[in-house]
């Protein structure tokens, strides 16, 4: 079988799809569509330990220096990949939803083929449970605290600067 289409560029183009009695059919794709949804979200993982790193990097110098004026910058180099890291960590989070709703999808059409089996009323109950046991902690969504250490980030680059603005004038410690 052979589907034909446009690349990105707007170009013909052609791929065989194999099938294989109904076995792998879609099995593939829905593979795929997991992969790139797990390497999303280890790729918002690495993100955030980067710019954790820089942040710590950048604060320490900041405060080895007693918070002198030509440390700004720094300061506010740290609110910037605070931002920066925010608005990537929320487009990873949107990546990842999407290839896990693409894998979604793939499952219901392999389930309603009759490729694989049907497990909605396990998989509800085990849901049900663990929504039982974690009633509070189920509803909190990940994405918001990965988001969300971002913007924390970007705020403590901003109370560097407060305290920076705040010193100058004052003579350093020896």
């Amino acid at each position: 079988m052979s589907a034909e289409g446009q690349n990105i560029w707007g170009q013909e183009c052609r791929r065989e799809v194999k099938y294989d009695g109904g076995r792998g059919w879609g099995a593939g794709y829905w593979r795929e569509h997991r992969e790139q949804f797990r390497q999303s979200e280890n790729q918002r993982a690495v993100l955030t330990n980067f710019v954790l790193v820089i942040a710590a990097a950048l604060s320490g110098f900041i405060v080895q220096l007693h918070f002198e004026l030509r440390t700004l910058p720094l300061s506010i180099l740290i609110v910037v990949i605070g931002c920066y890291g925010a608005l990537a960590a929320a487009k990873y989070h949107v990546r990842a939803d999407y290839h896990l709703h693409q894998a979604g999808a793939l499952t219901k059409v392999l389930v309603d083929a009759g490729t694989l089996a049907d497990h909605d009323a396990v998989l509800d109950e085990a849901r049900l449970a663990h929504y039982r046991r974690y009633p509070r902690l189920h509803r909190l969504r990940l994405n918001w605290l990965w988001t969300g250490l971002h913007p924390g980030i970007a705020l403590y680059g901003v109370i560097l600067i407060i305290i920076t603005c705040g010193r100058v004038g004052i003579p350093k410690r020896n």
